[in-house]
């Protein structure tokens, strides 16, 4: 017997983009990672205040290259 959907499952319980509300990505990205890197450019960017992170991490944020300095 053939499938009714041959390329997958049935979508139309799947609500649409513009039925969903807006989030609010400021409050997703103002939890702490566990990659420097993103833990890094999120309190660069404003995203993640130092003081919420453990002690033990606020002294260790590696230093990212700003816009103007020039990536070797």
């Amino acid at each position: 017997m053939p499938s009714k959907y041959p390329r997958g499952g049935d979508l139309s319980r799947v609500p649409k983009a513009a039925d969903i509300p807006a989030i609010d990505l400021k409050t997703i990205l103002a939890v702490d990672t566990s990659n420097p890197f993103l833990r890094t450019l999120r309190v660069q960017q404003g995203l993640l205040q130092i003081d919420t992170l453990p002690v033990d991490l606020r002294g260790i944020l590696p230093s990212l290259p700003t816009a103007k300095e020039e990536i070797k």
